[in-house]
């Protein structure tokens, strides 16, 4: 849904408008609801609300100062706001005020990954295809009988990303209309080992992003443009809810599609 300055400015004082912001977006993160939330960042003219919640019901609850609290920290500064609660919300999907200083400190620590995106993007790309090259290096590694390494398989692609297909000549599209005339042409050995796994294993790109070694952000841009969480076991209850996330994550976030397209070819398939 879209939000409107008049559906939110006049209940700023005394926090109902956070209220709903904190449902709307709760809602976005929930797997099981078809309810999409749009960012005060694409707001329209249209005439369409938050959550519905009557400022009756709203009084009765016991977190009204503190959601009172949170709008007068940011000077009812709608963008602050959201902000402040899609990181918590990201952070545990179930997050509920009261607020304290270890939600403060997400909100710093979300706000720091998405002021330097494209940074953070680029440097966790360049860590996952240096992990790929390990994997890869390691599984072509022939020992002799006393269990030392007598040689390694020699190729381009223990030197930089070559274009060999290793698994068909289809390129994954990436997801989004405007740039249905474009391709991430990243179907590759290297790639390959990132986002593809063995039975009964998650896929590299996911152990680093629950490792705590790549971002959030970066796995779901890279999902996003990619297409490859749709290979993915849907029998796996943790991949299912982390996909939905991350999914609904990526429409929240702000960057240029074609810019982050560029870093992704440009790490995975060098000159």
């Amino acid at each position: 849904m879209n939000i409107v300055d008049h559906d939110l400015q006049g209940h700023l004082n005394d926090g109902f408008a956070v209220y709903r912001m904190y449902l709307a977006i709760r809602q976005h993160f929930n797997p099981d609801n078809k309810y999409h939330y749009t960012s005060v960042r694409e707001k329209t003219s249209a005439d369409q609300g938050l959550v519905k919640c009557s400022t009756e019901s709203y009084e009765k609850r016991n977190t009204v100062v503190t959601f009172t609290r949170l709008s007068k920290m940011f000077n009812g500064n709608l963008k602050k706001i959201e902000d402040f609660l899609i990181a918590n919300i990201l952070k545990n999907p179930k997050w509920y005020p009261p607020i304290n200083d270890e939600h403060i400190i997400i909100y710093k620590e979300w706000l720091r990954r998405v002021e330097s995106l494209s940074y953070l993007f680029e440097g966790d790309n360049k860590h996952l295809r240096k992990r790929c090259i390990a994997e890869y290096e390691k599984s072509n590694e022939v020992y002799d009988r006393a269990g030392r390494v007598r040689s390694r398989v020699e190729s381009s692609e223990t030197h930089g990303l070559s274009d060999s297909i290793v698994s068909s000549n289809e390129t994954m599209s990436a997801n989004s209309e405007n740039c249905s005339q474009s391709s991430v042409e990243l179907n590759s050995v290297y790639f390959n080992l990132c986002v593809l796994s063995n039975a009964g294993t998650h896929p590299l790109i996911v152990r680093e992003a629950l490792g705590g070694r790549i971002a959030i952000e970066t796995l779901t841009l890279f999902c996003h443009l990619s297409g490859c969480h749709e290979s993915w076991d849907r029998n796996d209850p943790s991949i299912v809810a982390g996909v939905s996330r991350v999914l609904s994550y990526e429409s929240l976030l702000s960057y240029d599609l074609h810019k982050y397209l560029a870093i992704m070819r440009s790490v995975w398939h060098p000159k």
